[in-house]
């Protein structure tokens, strides 16, 4: 028998609301961490001990390596960030202030957790992988005296356990914002086993970064960094782009010291895809979607049981 015109008015509307429940799953699906520093403001992090994370995709405390208590600590308040498409970033509550010191989070790399397909040697970078980063991060100042960054590092949370940093430094032959990937303690952008771009501009207001790792399969990886671009599509270019020989990472690290200027770090976020750190939907939004598919699902009923009657 042929299917009559309220069977194929039936297929073409649970087709579209299919496409509409589609919509409704949210990006943070495809989200491995996220950390929004959402604590007690005025919290503060003991030198030598470990502080329980509210993020997901670490191992569930946050180290503080040196400093004092005082230079480390919540405040009220995210920081924020809109494109040049006036697209903003969704972001929650707190932001964390660095005055002087390190202060570590080493991610989930069980077998079991949102890395495992990631993983080479207990560490993120599996051949043939890509991952990205993203943060929302401040100078207090634009001063590039010291040593001031967001870093990724592997196996520890000393100097010689760097591999990848944002960062502002004194050593740079330009005062500007640099990407360095480094072999630890030898970091510098003049240094023979290091590499570095300057991202050719420094400033004390808060900026959005996006940094994408392309692990090769002949044990050459590269990052590339994006400076404040548009949230809803990848950049065509790079602000700058590293190649290293190993950029295997298995922990963030925020760190200033030597006299470099105080740091805001917040909305840090590592995903599959750049939409999964960048285009987060708002919950409401997606509960708006999800209703109204609903709402289609039920009208649809209602229009099939009137036809049969």
């Amino acid at each position: 028998m042929c299917p009559g015109p309220h069977d194929r008015f039936a297929r073409q509307s649970l087709f579209a609301t299919a496409l509409l429940l589609a919509a409704a799953t949210p990006v943070r699906a495809q989200l491995l961490a996220y950390e929004s520093f959402n604590y007690g403001t005025g919290s503060s992090f003991a030198v030598g001990s470990s502080t329980p994370a509210t993020g997901t995709g670490f191992t569930g405390n946050l180290f503080w390596d040196f400093g004092t208590s005082t230079a480390s600590i919540i405040q009220s308040g995210s920081l924020s960030y809109t494109d040049s498409g006036s697209n903003a970033l969704i972001t929650a509550n707190n932001f964390y202030e660095n005055g002087h010191g390190r202060l570590a989070a080493t991610f989930d790399l069980s077998g079991g957790g949102p890395f495992a397909s990631y993983l080479e040697s207990g560490r993120i970078g599996a051949n043939g992988t890509t991952i990205y980063l993203s943060f929302l991060y401040r100078n207090t100042t634009a001063s590039t005296a010291g040593f001031s960054a967001f870093e990724v590092f592997r196996g520890g949370n000393t100097d010689n356990e760097r591999v990848l940093s944002l960062n502002t430094w004194s050593g740079q032959a330009v005062a500007n914002y640099h990407l360095t990937a480094s072999n630890g303690a030898t970091f510098g952008g003049g240094a023979a086993s290091a590499a570095n771009a300057n991202l050719g501009f420094v400033n004390s207001t808060t900026n959005f970064f996006v940094i994408r790792f392309d692990f090769g399969s002949g044990g050459t990886d590269t990052a590339t960094i994006y400076a404040n671009p548009l949230l809803t599509a990848e950049p065509g270019s790079p602000t700058g782009q590293v190649t290293f020989g190993d950029l295997s990472f298995d922990r963030i690290v925020s760190g200033t010291f030597s006299g470099g200027p105080p740091i805001y770090l917040d909305e840090i976020r590592v995903g599959t895809t750049y939409l999964s750190v960048t285009a987060i939907p708002e919950p409401s939004t997606v509960g708006l979607i999800a209703g109204a598919a609903a709402l289609g699902l039920l009208m649809i009923r209602r229009r099939i049981l009137a036809a049969r009657r």
